[in-house]
């Protein structure tokens, strides 16, 4: 029971007419039981390690593991292509006992005023605050900032203070061990996946010029 599959994601933009912007992606139906992510592209046991971390997660089978993970995504587009990092992809998680009926997603396209695409020199295994790095190539004006980061096993969250003690409590070290098949890269590569998909790698903030 439960599947992910890797979602075409230019059949989203096909009708857009601005240049630059940002698509919400909405599952309208079923209600519950699937869910989005976006995460590792290439190498489909990062999938399989999902299926098999959820009951670990959230030992209730069905549409209340589902809510671990996100009913929406904001993800930006430019020349009607998403303007993902190398290796994200979008996941659609399908944890619904009879998943015989279709999903239906909708899309809608905002175009934005203005976009800075910078790279952060991040501490390993730790939080790093982005303030001052955005407001730094996106100075502050009235109405919101879109932020995406581009790397599968980092994550991207609101709050004050250090997540990380926390995740690895949730999504332990030990997993890698025990029972991932994505193994290749080091023990936080997998964990980094899961942790991705748990907090997401977007975040939309308001903002005031004052």
């Amino acid at each position: 029971r439960g599947k992910i599959q890797l979602l075409d994601h230019a059949q989203f933009l096909t009708t857009v007419s601005s240049e630059a912007g940002v698509v919400n992606l909405c599952i309208v139906s079923p209600v519950d039981g699937v869910r989005f992510s976006v995460n590792e592209n290439a190498d489909p046991d990062v999938r399989t390690d999902h299926l098999a971390a959820i009951p670990r997660l959230h030992p209730a089978p069905g549409s209340s593991q589902a809510l671990l993970f996100r009913k929406s995504l904001t993800l930006p587009y430019f020349r009607k292509d998403l303007c993902l990092g190398t290796w994200q992809g979008i996941y659609l998680i399908d944890l619904r006992e009879d998943s015989a009926d279709p999903v239906r997603i909708m899309a809608t396209c905002r175009p934005s005023a203005r976009r800075q695409t910078f790279n952060v020199n991040a501490v390993a295994r730790d939080a790093t605050q982005l303030e001052t790095e955005i407001s730094k190539h996106l100075p502050a004006s009235n109405g919101a900032i879109f932020v995406h980061e581009m790397h599968t096993s980092a994550s991207l969250s609101l709050g004050s203070g250090n997540l990380e003690p926390v995740l690895n409590r949730v999504v332990p070290e030990q997993w890698h061990y025990d029972f991932f098949q994505h193994t290749m890269e080091g023990v936080d590569d997998m964990t980094g996946h899961l942790k991705c998909s748990l907090l997401g790698c977007s975040a939309t903030v308001p903002v005031l010029e004052s």
